[in-house]
């Protein structure tokens, strides 16, 4: 404490034993401590005490070395005037310091508080964002359906028009849960749960569920993936957002074309799975909004393919970049970062 510290620089002025000590020079050390823990009562108290006492140890000394010279007390006086000054100058530093923190303070609390304000404020422009476009999204194959049924109800339509209007609303039902369930997924987003994969498993998995779609879309698929790649990631959302990367080549590649699929690895531990076509460049002015939720260039996308890949992307330490983009070679890149939590050893 303050006064251990005065009392100890006075028993080691006493104990120096010398006409001329510069042990007491040491109660300044308390007299600054004063100034920055007390207010201006203890600071003068402490002040009176370490001049009392330095004039105590002057006189105590010459009481046992006489004579006393005539400047001794002089010079006890200069030491003072030290502690005098030094006393006021660093309160004074310390007051303008503590309120300079006080002000920082206060400006960050009201930035805070203004943070708060915007992220509410921006939730609640998303969530209207959000159900203004499942709005939009839905109500176009809802009406299709309730149009198409009122015509089959007519029963002097021909049969085969009204078998018609039948499948064309199965054809608005099937779209419109399709929709749903990109909705859903987007919204409920999960915390991956990442273990020790085999890429070229996830690759070929992802390759055999878009067969179908390549056969009829008249399309050849290559692959890229040495078979002893690992990498930590969640392999059911990874299989989802390569899903999406192949359904929009599938999408974006003329009848005839060729579509690479593959994995390379990062030094580290990560990989970096892609997906490329050989259609035409994406131009420009969609560039930007790429991988924005609910923007779509088809007729009848939802728009959530490219934004649900790059959550899951995210959602794991990486991202989903459009890594080439020139006519005849448009590749979307998947990163997926090392991660220490996951041996890949084994």
């Amino acid at each position: 404490s303050i006064w251990v510290n005065i009392a100890f620089a006075f028993v080691i002025a006493l104990l120096g034993g010398k006409e001329e000590t510069h042990y007491v020079v040491l109660m300044v050390i308390p007299v600054i401590a004063a100034a920055f823990r007390y207010g201006a009562t203890g600071i003068a108290v402490v002040v009176a005490a370490t001049t009392g006492l330095t004039f105590l140890e002057v006189w105590i000394y010459y009481r046992r070395h006489l004579p006393m010279g005539p400047t001794e007390y002089f010079e006890a006086t200069n030491v003072v005037l030290v502690y005098g000054v030094v006393a006021p100058v660093v309160a004074l530093l310390v007051g303008r310091l503590r309120r300079e923190q006080g002000k920082l303070r206060h400006s960050l609390a009201e930035l805070e508080r203004a943070r708060d304000r915007l992220v509410s404020e921006e939730k609640l422009a998303a969530v209207g964002r959000f159900a203004s476009a499942i709005a939009h999204e839905v109500r176009n194959p809802v009406a299709m359906i309730v149009s198409s049924l009122e015509l089959a109800k007519d029963a002097s339509t021909d049969p085969a028009r009204r078998d018609e209007w039948r499948e064309v609303a199965g054809t608005e039902a099937r779209r419109l849960e399709a929709l749903t369930g990109d909705f859903l997924l987007y919204a409920r987003q999960r915390k991956p749960e990442k273990r020790r994969t085999p890429v070229a498993t996830t690759v070929g998995y992802v390759a055999g569920l878009a067969q179908a779609r390549l056969s009829q879309a008249g399309l050849r698929l290559t692959v890229q993936c040495a078979e002893d790649l690992v990498a930590p990631f969640d392999p059911f959302q990874v299989h989802q957002a390569l899903l999406n990367l192949m359904m929009n080549a599938c999408d974006a590649t003329p009848s005839g074309g060729s579509i690479t699929m593959g994995a390379r690895p990062v030094p580290g531990g990560g990989v970096v799975l892609f997906v490329e076509n050989n259609g035409p460049a994406i131009s420009e002015d969609v560039v930007p909004k790429l991988f924005e939720p609910f923007f779509t260039t088809k007729p009848r996308g939802s728009g959530l393919g490219l934004a649900i890949s790059r959550a899951i992307a995210r959602g794991h330490g990486g991202d989903l970049v459009l890594e080439v983009n020139e006519p005849g070679r448009v590749r979307l890149a998947l990163n997926i970062p090392a991660d220490p939590a996951v041996v890949l050893e084994g």
